[in-house]
């Protein structure tokens, strides 16, 4: 037994006394120095973004995933010369750069012997090479100015002509009498539906008058346009008069003066609709009692037709009205810039112009970019961008597989330039631990 025990202690302490495994990421033995931008890229940054990070960054040959001895970090520990790329002449020259901690702090890390390399037989085509490092009293300390960019910036509402909006006939006062609200049939619904009406039609809103129709036309509300109405719901207050059949009334909606849907004031109230009953309902045009929609009717059409016949008064009409946003203000051209430094080339994105762009749905549509504007490299390629609305759990991407890949000349030299031709709504991947191997 006692053996067994000492067995079981020697295999946890071997558990315990083992170096735990070191990852990290460092350069690609076939790492290239031009562009000065990869030369020059910090691998060890991408450590904590795991493996596949590392050996897919930029192209898939400047970073390597390493494990062991080889990932002891003492990159700062030490003063010294690190390589530091910088185009001299069209040539990519290491022209080093120095690193690490100094123990005085009052001493910075900085060069200590430098050496003029020639780049060619022209003796004024020479660049200064750091060859050494080390603590000195004067150094270069980095620091950073800003420097204002033009980027652009899409503003704008493409939907002002097509706006969420509430319109109101009548006054909201309990049926008062006294106001005098006069409601507004068109010409189509007096000749219409209004026409059957035994006694002829109230003049407006809060009227009690046996055997008289209610009739308005709802307009100046809608508004043509590239957007689909989203949703109308309809408010509308009524109330029974003190007369005999008011069982018998009902409320029609429709356009042109011909109906599209009608409902019994009883049904709608629970089963009964008598003298002096009120209420006040919410209508759905695209879910109507019953069962229906006109919503597409009105939309297209452009007005609304309320009928209530025919021994009831309305206190008052509200039709609440959203349309989809069908429009994005989206960049539709732009200028890719370059910025040059002795730190490498960055390049930024001007954008020049934008459009309202139907997005609606998933699909392409143009994006003009002029590359270096102002050089010999100067060019405008349609590059496509992928714009739209898709399904629930689906995002509008680029479709890969059919993606234009060509070559340009650039002031780095020859790289390619990618031109989407088409779109397609793809599932999202659900990626809880972004960061795990």
């Amino acid at each position: 037994m006692s053996k067994i025990i000492f067995s079981f202690f020697a295999v946890i302490s071997q558990v315990i006394a083992a170096p735990p495994i070191n990852n990290c990421c460092l350069d690609h033995p076939q790492k290239e120095v031009y562009p000065t931008f990869i030369g020059n890229y910090d691998c060890s940054q991408l450590t904590d973004f795991g493996k596949t990070r590392c050996n897919e960054v930029l192209t898939g040959k400047t970073c390597i995933w390493k494990t062991g001895r080889r990932c002891k970090n003492n990159e700062l520990k030490v003063c010294k010369r690190i390589p530091k790329y910088e185009v001299h002449y069209n040539k990519a020259i290491d022209v080093g750069k120095c690193i690490g901690l100094c123990k005085d702090e009052t001493t910075i890390c900085s060069p200590s012997k430098y050496v003029m390399e020639e780049i060619d037989t022209d003796i004024s085509k020479k660049v200064r090479i750091i060859k050494d490092c080390d603590c000195e009293n004067c150094g270069v300390k980095e620091e950073m100015q800003m420097i204002e960019i033009p980027k652009g910036k899409c503003f704008g509402n493409c939907n002002q002509k097509q706006y969420n909006k509430v319109c109101v006939a009548g006054l909201n006062d309990g049926f008062d009498t006294t106001n005098l609200e006069n409601s507004s049939p068109s010409t189509l619904l007096l000749s219409g539906i209004l026409s059957q009406c035994s006694a002829g039609v109230q003049s407006g809103f809060d009227i009690f008058i046996d055997n008289r129709c209610f009739g308005h036309t709802i307009t100046n509300c809608l508004t043509r346009g590239p957007c689909d109405l989203k949703k109308a719901i309809l408010h509308i207050c009524i109330q029974a008069a003190q007369v005999s059949l008011t069982n018998t009334d009902s409320i029609i909606l429709g356009t042109n003066g011909q109906s599209l849907w009608g409902r019994n004031l009883g049904i709608l109230n629970g089963g009964s609709w008598n003298p002096g009953d009120s209420m006040c309902l919410d209508l759905d045009l695209d879910n109507l009692p019953g069962g229906g929609s006109i919503l597409n009717n009105i939309d297209s059409i452009g007005h609304l037709d309320v009928v209530v016949q025919d021994d009831s008064a309305v206190d008052f009409v509200r039709l609440n009205i959203q349309y989809e946003k069908c429009l994005d203000c989206i960049p539709g051209k732009s200028t890719l810039n370059t910025l040059y430094t002795l730190n490498g080339v960055q390049e930024f994105e001007h954008i020049t112009d934008c459009d309202c762009v139907n997005a609606t749905k998933c699909h392409r549509t143009e994006f003009l970019q002029t590359l270096y504007p102002g050089t010999i490299y100067e060019q405008t390629h349609d590059i496509g961008q992928c714009i739209g609305g898709c399904d629930k759990g689906l995002t509008c991407r680029e479709n890969k597989d059919e993606n234009k890949v060509i070559q340009i000349k650039t002031p780095h030299g020859p790289r390619e330039l990618t031109l989407i031709n088409s779109c397609f709504c793809e599932k999202l991947t659900w990626n809880e631990h972004i960061h795990k191997e």
